[in-house]
């Protein structure tokens, strides 16, 4: 359900569902750690790509639930080629 709100083609439900994640990525490292290992995670790094003007939120989000995996030390940052 949360991968179809954070998918979604309408920018307003997807920032919804963006937000979700990344509130339940910063609440909680156990529950981060299962979104990382979810299909969840492609989702994220997905969404906080994209460029258009109305999804820029939901692209800051994506970014911040991103940052907090990587606080968490889930994941590592890759530094841009």
């Amino acid at each position: 359900m949360l991968q179809n709100l954070a998918a979604h083609e309408f920018p307003d439900i997807q920032h919804r569902g963006v937000f979700i994640l990344a509130s339940m990525m910063s609440a909680d490292k156990e529950v981060a750690c299962r979104i990382v290992n979810s299909n969840l995670m492609e989702v994220l790094m997905a969404v906080s790509k994209l460029e258009e003007p109305e999804r820029k939120a939901s692209a800051k989000l994506a970014e911040q639930a991103l940052k907090q995996a990587e606080e968490w030390s889930l994941i590592r940052s890759v530094a841009p080629m």
